[in-house]
């Protein structure tokens, strides 16, 4: 099985966007697209790696600002103690309270608790990640090897919205038959105590038998 580093990843959709030179796309571009893909591909799927970080409240501040790569929080700590999760409508509702909070909220990219801190405490936040950070070529996904074609798709999807190829249909195809194969697999093979997992699978994907044109 494959395991694709960050510059196999651009070259293959180089490749594919019959820009082997590298004369037509730009390089920073065509590396965008990657990430692009993998980030979507998190969201599609819930797929993420666990990670953890620390947040300093401030007296008075309801709400914080998420990680970048946040996807899906598992775990919230106030001080120690844990947060249980509230609907951010029901805290609007309710007049707010200062204090210690005793849960959380999520509204968009940021982490409100409820009551408003008092105090300058520590919030530990475990949460699932999302890729899409690659930058040195050495670089690896997070995304199961099985799946990670599909970036080079996505790459194929962003240079024919440009109106450069004709091919539009065969790689919007690849990538939304990907993506729902993905949404089962994760579920079904990744999914083991809320915690994506290495697993293995039954056949690679071989990027020269797709019929992409000539």
């Amino acid at each position: 099985m494959a395991n694709y580093q960050f510059s196999q990843l651009y070259n293959l959709a180089f490749r594919y966007l019959r820009d082997t030179a590298k004369t037509k796309y730009d390089l920073d571009t065509v590396k965008g697209w990657i990430n692009d893909a993998e980030r979507q591909y998190c969201r599609l799927t819930h797929f993420g790696v666990e990670k953890n970080t620390t947040i300093t409240t401030a007296s008075g501040t309801q709400e914080y600002a998420l990680p970048g790569d946040f996807l899906l929080e598992t775990e919230v700590f106030y001080d120690g103690e844990p947060l249980r999760k509230r609907h951010q409508e029901a805290t609007i509702a309710r007049v707010p309270e200062s204090g210690a909070p005793r849960s959380y909220y999520i509204k968009q990219k940021l982490l409100g608790l409820y009551a408003v801190p008092t105090a300058a405490k520590t919030i530990t936040l475990i949460y699932w990640a999302m890729g899409g950070t690659m930058s040195a070529d050495a670089d690896l996904p997070i995304i199961p090897d099985e799946h990670q074609l599909l970036l080079v798709y996505f790459a194929g999807i962003q240079m024919a919205l440009e109106g450069d190829d004709d091919r539009m249909a065969k790689f919007l195809k690849l990538w939304n038959d990907g993506i729902y194969e993905a949404k089962i697999e994760v579920v079904e093979k990744y999914y083991i105590n809320m915690c994506p997992v290495a697993t293995e699978t039954e056949q690679d994907l071989d990027p020269i038998n797709h019929d992409l044109g000539p």
